[in-house]
C-alpha cells in the first residue's frame, strides 16, 4: 500500500482513476503482441466505474523493504535479487522543503509478477488516444521516505539511483505515477544491461577433500596387517601416520577371510598394494603376492596411541573448516539463484511508483460477451461479483473489468488465462482456467467463480494459487 498520510482515507479514491502515462502505444502492426513504442500524447483518463480500487485480500501486501540512513551522508542498500538503491547526501527535504538531518526511513518493494502486480492496487489498464491497453510489466517499485512516521520529499535537483533487477528481457519504457494527476509520466526508454552480480565470487574454489576418519585399533579384537603402502594414490590416507590394517571381517568374490584361511597370515609376502572397494567408503582390498600365492583381504585403516589422538584432532580441524567452506559455497549458489538476470537503471527525482512496462493494445485481443457467478448462486439471477480481474501470467499483465463491461470482455489467446474475484464475504474466487480454455472462441461464455478452499494469507500464497498450486 502507499506510504502516505490517510492512506486508508486515500487508497480508494486515487485507484478508482485510469492508470495513465503519456506513451502513444501503437505498434506497427496494431496486432496483439507486445509493442515497444516511444512516447508520442497524452494518455487520456477513463471513467471510474472502469477502474475501481483493487480491493486487497486482508492482511495480505508485497513486503515492504526497510532502510534507514543519516540524511546528511546518503546512503546505499541492496537487495538480494541485485537492485542497488543509492541515496546521495542531502537529499531530503519536507513538505515546506526544508533539509532533513538526522535519521530517517525509506521503504522500498518491487512487483514482478501478476500477484505482485494484483496486490499492489495499481491498475495497468489505461487508453492512448482512444485506444485501449494493458500494460505489460517489466517490473515496478515503489519508494518512499519518512521520518517519525511523517513523509518526506526529495530535494529539487536530487534524485535516488535505483539499479532495478528485473526478470524480463529486451528494451522497455520507464513510467513515473503522478499521484496529483493520476497519470502515468513516461521517463525513458532503456535497454537494460546483464546483472553482473550472478557471476559465482568464490569462482574456482573448491572444498579440499575430507580424510577418510581415523578409527581406533582395538588390540584385543581387531586381527591387523602391518605393511608398508605407498599412500601415494589415497590422500585421504596420506596424511596420516602410523597406519596399521585390520581385517574387516567382509568376505566378497575376491578376497579371502583371514580367519578361516590362517597360512595368509603366515605367509611371506614379496609385493603388498592397496586398492579401494567400491561402494563401501573406508574399505580397501589388500593384495598379497610373492613368487608362489596371492590374496587378496578386505582391510580397514586403524592407528593406535598417538597417531590416533593426532589424526583425529587433524580431521576433525579439516572437517571443520571443509563445512564452513560448503556453508559458504552453498550460500553463494543460493545468492546466484535470487539475482535477477538483467539490471535497469532508473533515476528517481520525485517518490512514488516507477513501472517498466511495454503496451497490449486490448482492441486487438479476441472478444467474448460473459457472464460471471458464484457457485452458489442461480444462472440469471444479479450475482454478487461485480468486477473481475483478467491476468495474463507470462506479460506480467491484469486487466479489471466491471459487471457493466462483460459484454465486451476482451482476452488474449494462445497465452495463459487467470480470471480471479475479491469478495468481502467469500474472500478469493476464480474461474477454473480448463473452462475458461475450452470457451475461447465463444461469442458467449457464462463462468462460475468458485471461492478457493484455503484463502491466500500471502502473496506466495496467491502467486501458487495463479500458478495452479
Amino acid at each position: 500500500m502507499l506510504i502516505i498520510p490517510n492512506m486508508k482515507d486515500i487508497l480508494r479514491s486515487f485507484f478508482i482513476f485510469l492508470i495513465l502515462g503519456s506513451l502513444a502505444a501503437c505498434d506497427e502492426s496494431e496486432s496483439a503482441s507486445e509493442a515497444f513504442v516511444p512516447p508520442t500524447d497524452v494518455l487520456q483518463t477513463a471513467s471510474e466505474e472502469a477502474f475501481a480500487a483493487i480491493t486487497p485480500l486482508k492482511g495480505v501486501e508485497v513486503p515492504m523493504h526497510r532502510f534507514e540512513w543519516t540524511a546528511q551522508e546518503g546512503g546505499r542498500f541492496e537487495l538480494k535479487n541485485g537492485t542497488l538503491v543509492e541515496v546521495p547526501p542531502q537529499a531530503i527535504v519536507d513538505v515546506d522543503n526544508n533539509p532533513i538531518s538526522g535519521r530517517v526511513e525509506m521503504t522500498y518493494r518491487e512487483f514482478h509478477d501478476a500477484a505482485d502486480i494484483l496486490m499492489s492496487g495499481v491498475s495497468m489498464r489505461y487508453d492512448s488516444a482512444g485506444k485501449p491497453h494493458v500494460l505489460s510489466s517489466a517490473g515496478m517499485l515503489e519508494i518512499r521516505v519518512s521520518k517519525n512516521g511523517e513523509p518526506l520529499f526529495l530535494k529539487d535537483g536530487k534524485s535516488i539511483e535505483v539499479t532495478m533487477a528485473s526478470f524480463a528481457q529486451g528494451s522497455y519504457n520507464l513510467y513515473y505515477l503522478n499521484e496529483e494527476t493520476k497519470a502515468w509520466e513516461y521517463t525513458l526508454t532503456h535497454a537494460p544491461k546483464p546483472n553482473p552480480n550472478r557471476k559465482s565470487r568464490l569462482s574456482g574454489v573448491k572444498p579440499p577433500p575430507l580424510p577418510l576418519k581415523p578409527e581406533k585399533l582395538d588390540r584385543n579384537k581387531d586381527l591387523v596387517f602391518n605393511y608398508d603402502i605407498n599412500y601415494g594414490s589415497f590422500p585421504e590416507l596420506a596424511i596420516y601416520n602410523g597406519i596399521q590394517w585390520k581385517y574387516a571381517d567382509i568376505v566378497d568374490n575376491k578376497s579371502k577371510d583371514p580367519t578361516q584361511d590362517s597360512w595368509i597370515t603366515q605367509e611371506r609376502w614379496q609385493a603388498v598394494t592397496l586398492s579401494k572397494k567400491n561402494g563401501r567408503k573406508g574399505l580397501y582390498y589388500l593384495n598379497l603376492k610373492n613368487s608362489v600365492r596371492t590374496a587378496t583381504v578386505i582391510v580397514s585403516p586403524v592407528l593406535e596411541d598417538l597417531d590416533y589422538e593426532e589424526a583425529m584432532i587433524y580431521y576433525l580441524h579439516t572437517k571443520k573448516e571443509r563445512d564452513n567452506l560448503m556453508a559458504k559455497l552453498a550460500e553463494e549458489q543460493d545468492r546466484i539463484a535470487q539475482q535477477a538476470a538483467v539490471l535497469r537503471p532508473c533515476p528517481v527525482s520525485k517518490l512514488g511508483f516507477f513501472n517498466w512496462d511495454k503496451a497490449l493494445n486490448t482492441n486487438n485481443f479476441s472478444k467474448m460477451a460473459v457472464n460471471f457467478r458464484l457457485e452458489n448462486e442461480t444462472d440469471g439471477v444479479p450475482s454478487k461479483i461485480q468486477q473481475v480481474f483478467l491476468i495474463l501470467p507470462e506479460k506480467n499483465a491484469v486487466l479489471s473489468y466491471h459487471r457493466d463491461e462483460w459484454a465486451d470482455f476482451r482476452y488474449l489467446p494462445g497465452t495463459p488465462i487467470q480470471i480471479v474475484t475479491f469478495l468481502k464475504e467469500e474472500g478469493f474466487a476464480m474461474v477454473d482456467a480448463k473452462v475458461f480454455a475450452e470457451a475461447v472462441g465463444n461469442p458467449t461464455g457464462s463462468f462460475v467463480m468458485k471461492p478457493v478452499s484455503q484463502q491466500p494469507q500471502s502473496t506466495s500464497a496467491l502467486r501458487s494459487l495463479l500458478n495452479g498450486g
